[in-house]
């Protein structure tokens, strides 16, 4: 992702500005995911441990 953000026509080729975008698209993917956490209920994948 990194390197993504590091071509000049995203972050003028300021390598710091490529960690900033980085950091804030890994913020916003944790935070997403933590919320698809947060939603599920307390015995979705009971089906999973079960043999």
């Amino acid at each position: 992702m990194l390197n993504r953000f590091s071509i000049p026509e995203i972050s003028g080729g300021n390598l710091h500005n490529a960690f900033r975008y980085t950091f804030w698209v890994i913020g916003i993917i944790t935070f997403s995911s933590s919320q698809v956490f947060a939603l599920l209920h307390k015995y979705d994948g009971a089906n999973l441990t079960e043999r």
